[in-house]
């Protein structure tokens, strides 16, 4: 996964963007990559990989070829994809089917967001990864794990007052996360907002369209849990917290309908995927056991109609085709292709 992720060439939406983003910080000093550019730990990713492969042409490491700062930014991508990589499969192999849980994965989770929402898969893995130790009940690393992945995307922070949500029951509290929620809610929303307008996003129906694909493909798997939610063998805090993203994701995509906020939409809506993998990994228990086998068919089966509807149907694809890799591109023709980037 981190070959496949971190090693692609202009492939992904925002290619062109976070390599902007990256030969700003590059050339930027260490406390403006920390403050001021992006996100902290984004920026500090930036930072450092400019100073391995420097201004001048010249580089120490492994890619050690002409335009070094190009490599300094697959540099990026590789350690943002080894983050989202770990935190995937160390969640996906706590559920009962993890290879099944992969699978559903890779039509839009792996393919989509993590080559085209490069911080925001990156604080995702963070955030499946602290995700694990609530079948504990363990708070304290989740939040941990948590806090880290705000500094590589801030809008993780909608994740601290689910964790109020899922583990208390008492009035101060549920208040304060309410409190926190709103707070959060408008930093996002604001973000989101400069974002769209600044950033200028390969199309303008980038974010909409990607929210009603997202949050359409979660209402299944919000009904079943919502429906079947008994059955499933979850702790407490992994049950309430899969309801709350069951429930979350059906008012979102109302939401979707009744306000102009799609690209605060899309944001949250990211960190809602991973219960997909919950849902369809537990679902062949969920009934008798000759049915099993066709209930896991049946996934794949799914899994591969959404991954081939929106690779020729979906309105940003042609960002993501063809797939290049960078091991697979003679030197020359990368020389070229920099030239000439994708539009």
């Amino acid at each position: 996964l981190v070959f496949f992720i971190g090693l692609r060439y202009e492939v992904g939406g925002d290619w062109l963007n976070y390599k902007e983003i990256y030969f700003d910080l590059a050339k930027a000093n260490f406390l403006e990559a920390l403050l001021y550019a992006t996100d902290p730990l984004f920026g500090i990713f930036n930072w450092l990989a400019g100073k391995l492969y420097f201004l001048d042409g010249s580089s120490f490491g492994p890619l050690n070829w002409k335009n070094n700062l190009v490599h300094g930014y697959v540099l990026v991508n590789v350690f943002s994809a080894f983050l989202f990589a770990v935190g995937l499969i160390k969640f996906c192999f706590t559920l009962p089917r993890p290879i099944l849980a992969i699978v559903v994965a890779i039509p839009y989770l792996i393919i989509v967001v993590s080559m085209g929402y490069v911080r925001q898969a990156a604080a995702l893995g963070l955030i499946m990864y602290g995700t694990t130790f609530l079948a504990d009940n363990n708070l304290r690393k989740f939040i941990i794990f948590t806090l880290f992945a705000a500094l590589i995307h801030k809008s993780s922070l909608i994740m601290l007052p689910i964790t109020i949500f899922i583990s208390t029951k008492n009035r101060f509290f549920l208040f304060l996360g309410i409190s926190l929620l709103i707070a959060v809610s408008s930093l996002i929303l604001v973000e989101s907002y400069i974002e769209r307008v600044y950033l200028n996003y390969i199309d303008a129906e980038y974010s909409s369209s990607g929210a009603i694909f997202r949050l359409g493909m979660l209402l299944p798997p919000s009904f079943i849990f919502l429906y079947f939610q008994n059955k499933f063998p979850l702790s407490s805090t992994l049950s309430n917290l899969w309801k709350i993203f069951s429930i979350s994701s059906i008012f979102l995509f109302l939401m979707l309908f009744l306000t102009s906020f799609s690209t605060f939409i899309d944001r949250i809506a990211l960190f809602f995927l991973p219960l997909q993998m919950v849902v369809f990994s537990f679902l062949p228990d969920l009934f008798h056991k000759k049915h099993s086998s066709f209930l896991e068919l049946g996934i794949v089966i799914y899994s591969a109609i959404v991954l081939f509807v929106w690779l020729n149907f979906a309105a940003n694809s042609w960002a993501w085709i063809p797939y290049e890799n960078i091991l697979f591109l003679e030197q020359s023709n990368i020389s070229y292709k920099l030239d000439s980037p994708k539009t």
